[in-house]
């Protein structure tokens, strides 16, 4: 019998690729001996291992992998630096790291902005900073205190400082006895919101001996002591002796607790007149000799006449004074003496006929006003600009039209100056069947 391996004289420490090994192997049926290369041996052990080493190598997942603790500790001892990094792609794109290095032996726990690599949170020397720039304090503080920061990166609990709060801890007024407080704002400002029924706001200012008392005061709709007042401003002489300076009611704003202002929108030019009930109105200015509105009287001679019959601007252009027998020949306007802007327009159909019979079905006339420069040609229309288009458009067929009139107050603030002319066009959308009656028309301006 030959010697045991453990008795051989040679022995090899490493493990060749090209080495051969005895190895008794089972075909199915009986064992058999055979040689077998060291090369293949590793690649036997290397297949049986799923992934790289870590410990020795670096390498990367081949698939998602997940971790189960099993209800088991995980300890990782003597450990300089742990650090994660987020994918480029990952929305919130951060580093993490617990760092235990000689070089930077404070800095525990760091979470980092991985674009910008700023400070997001982090733990240093036993403290806890926030985005880099302040830390908080390492203690709860006491019931009511607030953090406070000193403006270089350090925050403190505090107590609130001295003197009687009127708020309770979730912000709401303590009232007292009377159910009120006085607040010294010592100049500064004060919002005040959830008001309710009706409260008020004082301001005290002494100023050369005169002491005066401010008033504001806001009230619940059906809770004013005065009905139906909402807001005001007062002077209080003494207590509970006050007068508004101006009051919002549900019906207006009144002034110095005597009268209401107009509450709907003026005529433009319109003044505000006060009556005997403590109210005012928006009136026309009253008229004087230094200067008054300016009427001017006119005639539409051929109602309704449209197409080549027309005059230049395109209908039946009215002749102030002397009415001309026919359009054809001349065009009918006035010449502003002075500066002035139109106030408004009267119209009433002026022939013994009723409308409907001289124009027939179906009829819709309207009014235009046009001006010109003077020293120019009145009878080219391209010398003529639309001035103003009326509001009112007359239907010439309906039950109540048979002798249609109307007075239209104009709203525009557009200017006719001095020297211009001034004319007035009634346009028919068809021709009337009688285009040969007559209609008056008024105009009426203000001065500028």
């Amino acid at each position: 019998m030959g010697l045991k391996i453990n008795e051989y004289a040679l022995e090899r420490l490493v493990f060749g690729d090209d080495d051969y090994y005895d190895i008794d192997y089972f075909d199915g049926n009986t064992y058999q001996t055979a040689k077998i290369k060291g090369s293949v041996i590793k690649a036997g052990i290397s297949s049986g291992i799923s992934s790289t080493n870590i410990y020795n190598s670096n390498g990367q997942l081949d698939d998602q992998r997940t971790i189960d603790g099993n209800s088991k500790e995980l300890s990782i001892n003597n450990l300089i630096k742990f650090l994660v990094e987020s994918t480029s792609n990952n929305k919130d794109n951060v580093i993490f790291s617990v760092n235990a290095s000689p070089e930077n032996p404070f800095n525990a726990f760091i979470i980092k902005d991985n674009a910008t690599g700023d400070e997001m949170f982090a733990v240093k020397r036993g403290e806890v900073w926030i985005n880099g720039l302040y830390k908080l304090p390492n203690n709860t503080g006491n019931a009511g205190e607030y953090l406070r920061t000193d403006g270089n990166g350090v925050s403190a609990w505090e107590p609130l400082p001295s003197g009687t709060s009127i708020y309770d801890a979730d912000g709401t007024i303590i009232p007292n006895a009377n159910n009120s407080r006085d607040v010294n704002m010592d100049g500064n400002d004060i919002l005040w919101a959830k008001i309710r029924h009706e409260h008020h706001l004082h301001t005290n200012k002494w100023n050369e001996g005169n002491f005066y008392k401010f008033l504001i005061s806001v009230f619940e709709a059906g809770n004013s002591p005065k009905g139906g007042r909402l807001f005001a401003v007062a002077d209080e002489k003494e207590e509970n002796n006050y007068q508004d300076y101006f009051a919002v009611y549900s019906s207006g704003v009144k002034i110095m607790d005597q009268y209401f202002l107009p509450s709907n929108a003026p005529q433009i030019g319109q003044i505000i007149q006060a009556d005997s009930l403590n109210s005012s109105t928006w009136v026309d200015p009253p008229t004087s000799s230094g200067g008054g509105k300016y009427s001017y009287a006119g005639t539409f001679i051929n109602v309704g006449q449209t197409g080549a019959s027309a005059s230049i601007l395109g209908g039946d252009t009215a002749d102030f004074g002397t009415a001309k027998s026919s359009v054809g020949d001349h065009i009918g306007f006035i010449m502003a003496p002075v500066d002035l802007r139109l106030y408004s327009i009267g119209f009433q159909w002026a022939s013994k006929d009723v409308i409907s019979s001289a124009a027939g079905t179906n009829k819709i006339i309207s009014f235009v006003v046009s001006v010109m420069d003077k020293n120019l040609n009145p009878m080219d229309p391209n010398n003529w600009s639309t001035y103003y288009t009326a509001q009112t458009q007359l239907q010439t067929d309906l039950p109540n039209a048979q002798w249609p009139g109307f007075l239209e107050l104009v709203s525009t603030d557009l200017s006719v100056n001095a020297g211009q002319l001034i004319a007035i066009t009634l346009i028919s959308n068809k021709q009337f069947s009688n285009a040969s009656e007559e209609a008056n028309i008024t105009l009426t301006f203000d001065p500028k």
